[in-house]
């Protein structure tokens, strides 16, 4: 098994020194292959659709459409078919026997399309762009989906909307007022509960934590941060995600990953092994991965953890000297059989991995 080692020294500069000579490790096994034409540009999501794998791509405000066996270039989607500027998040999910995506862009407006198979390319069809109130410009907008079809998007700002993903009717709105959060960095849902990840840096400030809102009501349900208890140990959270059954929380200046119960956010466990300014996360209910920027002047990183005999462990840790992968701040996750697709804002490539073991599959430009 591939690993990306963390020296034990005493100087940054004997671990960079240390890390050169430990993780000149053998190849992944199957060689990158890139497409011949850069199709990327500063992607900031990217999401499993059907066969598909779309990317969001924030600086150009297009959608780049592969196909999810091979990596092949087959659709790209313009700003004009897109309908939102600067999209900062994509999910997808099956609606009414459809594949559906939804992509929020600047001011939270939120696209809805639908896939389908069109000869060798893929037909995608808007269906409309929901506009909240309350979610302003420069904010930045986050999706999930819940298991009742309603479409979730928190705004950074702190505001939550709640939508019907089969009429795009607004069902619910929760000010900032009522969230009482200024920095929402991750959304994760799980029964009727949207749980929140937020970092102390927002207009009105409001602490690191995680607080749980109900999609039902409407109302804070709970909120739990380091007042609640030193254990938690948040420091600007930058991510959150589910298993089904727990909370992951990376802590981006904090170099961890928490684990959470979910519903009462009990704290679980945590570790710092294999992580430097961790960001986005997903999980199933095996594995989660947490992406890391840098460490100590090494390239970015994506870290796969597991819970053994109720311990965070890491099984490995996956840098650009051993794959060779081309990470390089990566900005978002895909899962898609037994695969991990990697989005890397910084040099506009995708890297696919394998989910289980983090050999390299293949690099796309």
């Amino acid at each position: 098994m591939l690993r990306c080692t963390r020296p034990a020294v005493a100087s940054a500069a004997a671990a960079v020194a240390l890390l050169a000579a430990t993780l000149v490790l053998p190849a992944a096994a199957g060689a990158a292959r890139a497409s011949s034409s850069p199709h990327f540009a500063t992607p900031s999501s990217i999401a499993s659709i059907g066969p598909w794998i779309a990317v969001a791509n924030r600086a150009a405000s297009t959608l780049t459409v592969l196909a999810a066996n091979g990596g092949t270039d087959v659709r790209t989607v313009s700003h004009a078919l897109l309908g939102v500027s600067a999209p900062t998040a994509i999910v997808a999910e099956p609606v009414a026997g459809r594949r559906t995506a939804f992509v929020a862009g600047t001011g939270g407006a939120v696209a809805t399309f639908t896939f389908s198979a069109a000869g060798r390319t893929v037909g995608v069809r808007r269906l409309r762009v929901l506009r909240p109130t309350g979610c302003t410009a420069p904010a930045t907008a986050l999706l999930a989906i819940d298991a009742r079809g309603h479409l979730i998007e928190a705004c950074s700002t702190g505001a939550v909307f709640e939508w019907s993903a089969a009429t795009g009717a607004l069902l619910r709105t929760i000010p900032a007022s009522s969230s009482k959060l200024g920095d929402v960095t991750g959304v994760a849902v799980l029964g009727g509960e949207a749980y929140l990840s937020n970092a102390a840096t927002g207009h009105p400030a409001a602490p690191d934590g995680v607080t749980a809102l109900s999609l039902v009501t409407g109302a804070r349900l709970r909120l739990v941060t380091n007042a609640t208890s030193a254990a938690y140990a948040f420091s600007s959270p930058a991510g959150i995600a589910s298993d089904g059954a727990h909370l992951w929380v990376t802590n981006a200046t904090g170099n961890t990953i928490d684990e959470l119960a979910a519903g009462s956010l009990a704290f679980l466990g945590t570790t710092s092994t294999n992580l430097y300014d961790p960001g986005a996360v997903v999980a199933d209910r095996s594995f989660v991965w947490v992406s890391s920027q840098s460490w100590l002047g090494a390239s970015s990183m994506v870290t796969q953890f597991n819970v053994v005999n109720h311990a965070v462990q890491s099984p490995w840790m996956m840098c650009n000297s051993n794959g060779p992968y081309q990470f390089d701040n990566p900005s978002g996750f895909a899962m898609h059989g037994g695969m991990l697709w990697v989005a890397n804002a910084s040099n506009n490539l995708i890297d696919q991995m394998d989910a289980t073991t983090g050999a390299l599959v293949g690099t796309y430009t």
